[in-house]
């Protein structure tokens, strides 16, 4: 993809968050956050199918109704995830009854194997303000190495020792996890976290660097979307606003390819050494490029911290703003401003343009009274949460099981389960933190 592109992929995700959402922004410029789109093109044309912000994790645990990750990245991929879904059941209905533009559905299906797969001529480009949280964040800034806070993850696995983190005491209770004095690269780490919450507390959601990587092998789609798809649904490319810290932008860009397609050509030579062909998911050339652009967002954190360099790059030239968008800051007050992570996340998809929804990040819930029971959880829940999302499900599961889990192994695609168990055996994605036995949720009952 040419550099032109890439930025009018982040142009039109800058002007539709500018346009098209008004709720659950940072109220100023004290508070910072991340935004992310999933924007669709086809030829010449580029829309945006699912945006969000979020900077916050969470591991309480309530039968599928709560968020565990809510960073941006991981909110736009569940919401294209839901966009797939009720493209799938408007496919189904009779044309009279369509309510979906058919010139924006990204879907198709095949006549004879009653599949789906993304229609022809379209590619799917992933947006973010910051680059993405763990390995794809560690560069060079003119404060030093910017240093991730992502916990790396110690095990036989990923073959990473307390030893290479600067010894035992690094290591956290709990999940084996460690903070880090040296940072060590093209390594799995979880979201970043304070070091002294207890580990019942802690979130091992991995890090945005890592689930992109794992998007780039299996899809977007996740498990329960991959039997009725006939090949995956991958990025074309991943798009990243310039750190305005940097002291040379290739620095930044160096620290995506090393995350992202140096990582996913990593796995497919691993695949590639086991001689493993039963899985029909290996789409070996479908590596997404990545790029940094100009087009800055003005709440992102790189442009609002204090204290870590200027809005402009090294080359004394103005970071480019999104349209009708300008910063106006003082050097002296950039460092010396106070800011924070905004407490609120947002999720919009183009199948409901009137309604950005609001969450609070930190409880992986919406906006609302503070939940006590696991009723009041229910009636917070998310569209994005797993329940949320199963609800869409009854037209195409059988529905055999009452548990999550469950239902995950005996729907998933044949093809897609295989590559999973292949990939997270060996490479960069061996030593995944597997979801554990608390995420086998019962499943509602309140189906529709």
């Amino acid at each position: 993809m040419s550099s032109k592109t890439a930025e009018s992929v982040a142009e039109c995700a800058l002007l539709h968050y500018d346009k098209s959402i008004s709720k659950g922004k940072p109220k100023d410029e004290s508070e910072w956050t991340v935004y992310a789109a999933i924007v669709a093109q086809e030829e010449d044309n580029l829309w945006v199918v699912s945006a969000a912000t979020g900077t916050k994790c969470t591991a309480i645990r309530k039968r599928g109704f709560v968020l565990h990750d809510s960073h941006a990245e991981t909110l736009a991929r569940r919401g294209l995830v839901r966009v797939l879904w009720l493209e799938m059941l408007e496919i189904n209905k009779t044309s009279k009854s369509r309510s979906f533009s058919k010139g924006r559905l990204l879907l198709e299906q095949e006549p004879c194997k009653k599949k789906y797969k993304i229609r022809q001529n379209i590619t799917l480009h992933l947006y973010v303000s910051d680059s993405p949280c763990g390995d794809a964040s560690i560069y060079g800034t003119s404060s030093g190495n910017f240093f991730t806070g992502a916990k790396i993850v110690v095990s036989k696995e990923t073959g990473v020792t307390s030893t290479e983190c600067g010894g035992d005491h690094q290591l956290l209770q709990g999940a084996p996890i460690a903070r880090e004095n040296s940072q060590v690269l093209s390594s799995l780490r979880c979201k970043s976290g304070r070091s002294n919450i207890p580990s019942h507390l802690r979130s091992t959601s991995m890090s945005c660097s890592d689930k992109i990587l794992k998007w780039s092998i299996l899809g977007l789609q996740g498990s329960l979307l991959s039997n009725h798809f006939e090949e995956p649904v991958l990025l074309s490319s991943v798009v990243v606003s310039q750190d305005p810290r940097v002291i040379h932008s290739n620095h930044q860009l160096e620290a995506l390819e090393r995350a992202v397609p140096t990582r996913v050509r990593t796995v497919w030579k691993y695949v590639a050494e086991k001689h493993d062909t039963s899985s029909k998911w290996q789409w070996k050339d479908c590596i997404p490029s990545v790029h940094v652009v100009r087009s800055v967002f003005p709440s992102s954190k790189s442009a609002l911290a204090p204290n870590l360099g200027t809005l402009f790059t090294s080359r004394d030239e103005p970071s480019r703003p999104p349209p009708d968008k300008k910063i106006k800051l003082s050097s002296e007050a950039i460092l010396n401003r106070k800011v924070s992570p905004c407490g609120f996340a947002m999720n919009w998809q183009c199948t409901d343009p009137d309604v950005a929804e609001i969450l609070i990040g930190a409880r992986g819930i919406c906006q609302g009274k503070k939940p006590k029971t696991l009723e009041d959880y229910h009636k917070l829940s998310s569209r994005l949460s797993r329940q949320s999302l199963l609800q869409h499900n009854n037209e195409f599961f059988s529905m055999n099981t009452t548990r999550y889990q469950a239902l995950k192994t005996n729907e998933s695609g044949s093809n897609w389960k295989l590559l999973q168990t292949l990939v997270l055996s060996g490479g960069p994605l061996s030593g995944w933190l597997r979801e554990q036995d608390d995420f086998s949720f019962a499943l509602t009952s309140e189906r529709g």
